[in-house]
C-alpha cells in the first residue's frame, strides 16, 4: 500500500475487490478522515477511517455481490 497524500491510497487488487464486495479493509492503510481509494492509478472510491474502523463510502446498491473470482488478472 502506497499513500499518495495528494491523489489518495494505492492498494492492491485483494483490497480493492474487498471495498467493491463492501467487505472490511485494513483501518491502517488509510489516514484519519476521509481518503480515495486506488487501485492501478484509478480511483475505485472513498472510505473514512474513523478510529480503527473504515466506513465504506461505496452506496449498497454499487457493491458486487457475488465476487468470486478475481476482476483482474
Amino acid at each position: 500500500c502506497e499513500v499518495n497524500r495528494r491523489y489518495g491510497v494505492e492498494v492492491d487488487l485483494a483490497t480493492a475487490q474487498n471495498y467493491l464486495a463492501r467487505r472490511d479493509v485494513d483501518a491502517t492503510l488509510f489516514t484519519e478522515g476521509i481518503n480515495m481509494l486506488l487501485f492501478e492509478g484509478v480511483a475505485v472510491g472513498w472510505v473514512k477511517r474513523v478510529g480503527g474502523r473504515v466506513n465504506s463510502l461505496l452506496p449498497k446498491q454499487f457493491a458486487i455481490n457475488n465476487l468470486t473470482a478475481p476482476i483482474l488478472d
